[in-house]
């Protein structure tokens, strides 16, 4: 009876600390899952084309309002053009408003649009 007790409390215990690591485990998954949906969607970082035609025209300084997407009625001011290391035309620009200020890369695409990217230091 002694045997079986001791089996019985070992299986227990060794239940609760699997069951324990999956729930930690399933809890960063979901953490994870949830940061990436609210990252900006694959589309969204691309800048409206008629901004993408103004910064292809325009190689120094700009200053624009953005007609629509996301950063719609927003201020673009981009500095000039430059050409990365990865060989693409880009662009260091802030996107504010009257209460929001944010530092972004623009880079020219294959596609010839313009998309924010993350920027290197």
């Amino acid at each position: 009876m002694k045997v079986s007790s001791a089996r019985l409390v070992n299986t227990s215990a060794l239940f609760f600390v699997v069951l324990f690591l999956s729930a930690c485990s399933m809890q960063s998954v979901t953490q994870l899952q949830n940061k990436s949906a609210s990252v900006m969607s694959p589309d969204s970082d691309v800048l409206p084309e008629k901004v993408g035609s103004l910064l292809t025209e325009n190689n120094q300084d700009i200053s624009i309002t953005i007609p629509s997407g996301i950063y719609q009625d927003k201020t673009l001011i981009a500095g000039s053009t430059y050409f990365a290391a990865s060989g693409r035309q880009c662009r260091k620009v802030v996107i504010s408003d009257q209460s929001t200020k944010e530092t972004h890369v623009a880079c020219r695409s294959e596609t010839a649009s313009w998309q924010l990217v993350r920027a290197v230091i």
